[in-house]
């Protein structure tokens, strides 16, 4: 068989979409001991159109061997590095692949990829010249426009993005939002807006798409336990009340010497009382192997609880998630990762309040308090005192945590935590993130002017709601001239419903006294608090600066605290 015949079998399987059949009809080839760059670089380009670029990047280094000449193949071998993010290895395949073939406008278009993924913009402006000169595609102008953009070039950006959505075949909402981006830097508002407006209701015309949010963001949805916040913060007044009521429950307190107590049975519940008014909460079967193991790890152990009872696993667990939601529904605080639930201390009732009244929230718990915690974030907090823009971000913070955060006294930590002046690999700029559930919904930074600018993910239902009200859009941006938007941002956890905001410090208060946007925190954020504890990979850290916690608190003033003595 020769390789004409060959290469019109590959070429029918390839017309089909068969890539699996390339991959065996080459394999098959190989192993007869026919080999050669037809034949490897085939079964390498099936390999990359399967999603397998390590394995395919192999054949087509077999393939290269066999033949140094072939721009095809260095162009393949140079998508597949790309596509496991060895960006320099791609540029130079593409730039071997353009050396053989100087019109390989596919190689041209990925190289210019890969040099607005590297920040070389001018250098991928070049590249999109030449492919736009000779057949331009509207995502050639979109990607031209974004390297402009990146150089402050925002008329030249302006016009590329409006040239991709001429020829575009289907509206895009990127095309439309960086466009608006573009226009809000040259300060040209009214058509920044236009273009806003165009980006939301073409998310709101994806009718799939919002029916899907809008059932994330129900609150109403599921079984919940009754609301008791009524009762519960009426309950347990001091550690007496406590002792009384987990005696009535069968608790032994401080059972002397528990690891020789002869305990006639050795399984049940087990409560650990920290001396920082922690409790942590767990089931065991042999209770004085976990109560050696706890004492190993852990030296500010101040009482504990043991409730002996005889079940299974299964019920054991049950009765577990039982006690844990009785302390947060009296506002005690749980050392748990798992098996919380945000409504223990935030009712159903209190949430679908807390969405539609925006002056309403519900405040109580015990402030948050943790000497080890403390002292790893001590030195950092001083130096944040320092800075001059310290009143400014802590303004930022007290104005978001009293109005964007439910309970936020006995939210704290288990739920929601802010850090100061984290590490961050993506931007050396930033000064501080309120967290919910691993998603940094407000991250505070310094802009190239040097001044506090705050990026906001909240949910874009309420924008979808109101891009129909001219007169709500338009008083938005008056009132927030600096405000800003990006769809980009990915959380999975959010499940699609994402907005970023980028606001100025100066226009940070009439942004959270903007109906909508506040809607738009509270949406996101409320969700996200509800997320905390189910978390099938548990992420939540402990990178919360108490020393800033209580300076926002002293801003802020707590109206109700609980605290046990």
């Amino acid at each position: 068989m020769t390789d004409i015949d060959i290469e019109q079998i590959l070429n029918e399987f390839e017309a089909k979409g068969e890539f699996q059949e390339i991959v065996n009809y080459c394999t098959a080839l190989i192993d007869s001991g026919v080999a050669n760059n037809l034949i490897y670089g085939a079964r390498g380009n099936a390999l990359r159109e399967l999603g397998i670029p390590d394995d395919a990047i192999l054949d087509i280094t077999k393939a290269i061997q066999f033949c140094s000449d072939h721009a095809f193949n260095f162009a393949i071998r140079g998508n597949c590095y790309s596509k496991i993010d060895k960006i320099p290895l791609a540029i130079a395949d593409y730039t071997k692949a353009i050396e053989l073939d100087n019109k390989y406008l596919f190689a041209l278009t990925e190289r210019g990829l890969c040099y607005l993924q590297m920040n070389e913009f001018q250098k991928a402006i070049e590249d999109y010249d030449i492919v736009i000169k000779a057949d331009g595609e509207a995502d050639d102008y979109f990607c031209r426009g974004i390297c402009y953009s990146n150089i402050d070039e925002h008329i030249l950006a302006i016009d590329d993005y409006t040239k991709a959505i001429e020829i575009a075949e289907d509206e895009n909402v990127d095309y439309f939002e960086y466009r608006s981006s573009s226009y809000h830097k040259l300060k040209i508002q009214d058509k920044a807006l236009q273009d806003f407006e165009r980006c939301i209701a073409l998310l709101s015309n994806a009718s799939i798409f919002i029916k899907k949010i809008k059932a994330f963001n129900d609150i109403d949805g599921g079984d919940h336990t009754p609301d008791n916040h009524n009762n519960a913060s009426a309950g347990i007044k001091n550690t007496h009340d406590l002792y009384l009521a987990l005696e009535g429950k069968g608790f032994i307190i401080n059972p002397h010497n528990v690891i020789g107590f002869p305990f006639e049975n050795s399984s049940g519940l087990y409560i650990i009382e920290f001396d920082n008014n922690e409790f942590y909460i767990g089931q065991t079967k042999e209770i004085r192997k976990r109560y050696k193991a706890h004492l190993n790890n852990y030296k500010n152990i101040k009482n504990f609880f043991f409730l002996s009872l005889v079940a299974s696993e299964l019920l054991l667990q049950s009765h577990e998630s039982q006690l844990i939601a009785w302390f947060e529904q009296n506002l005690l605080r749980i050392k748990n990762l798992k098996q919380i639930k945000f409504e223990n201390i935030f009712c159903r009732d209190y949430q679908k309040k807390w969405i539609s009244n925006l002056e309403f929230n519900y405040v109580a718990g015990i402030k948050y308090f943790d000497p080890e915690t403390r002292s790893k974030y001590s030195a950092k907090f001083q130096l944040l005192q320092q800075k001059g823009y310290f009143q400014s971000l802590c303004s930022i913070l007290s104005q978001y945590i009293k109005e964007g955060i439910p309970n936020y006294l006995g939210s704290e930590f288990n739920y929601w935590s802010v850090s100061c002046l984290p590490v961050d690999t993506f931007r050396e700029n930033i000064i501080s993130r309120v967290n919910i559930c691993s998603v940094p919904v407000l991250s505070a930074y310094i802009g190239s002017d040097d001044t506090v600018k705050v990026m906001l993910l909240v949910s874009i239902l309420p924008f979808i709601d109101a891009v129909n009200s001219k007169f709500k859009c338009d008083v938005l941006f008056a009132n927030v001239p600096s405000l800003s938007f990006d769809l980009s941002e990915r959380f999975e956890i959010a499940e699609g419903d994402l907005i970023a905001l980028f606001i100025d410090a100066d226009d940070f208060e009439a942004a959270i006294n903007n109906s909508i946007i506040l809607k738009a925190i509270r949406l996101l954020n409320l969700r996200m608090m509800n997320k905390v504890g189910a978390e099938e990979k548990h992420t939540r850290n402990r990178i919360h600066c108490l020393d800033l916690s209580d300076y926002i608190f002293e801003k802020i003033g707590i109206p109700f605290c609980v605290n046990l003595k």
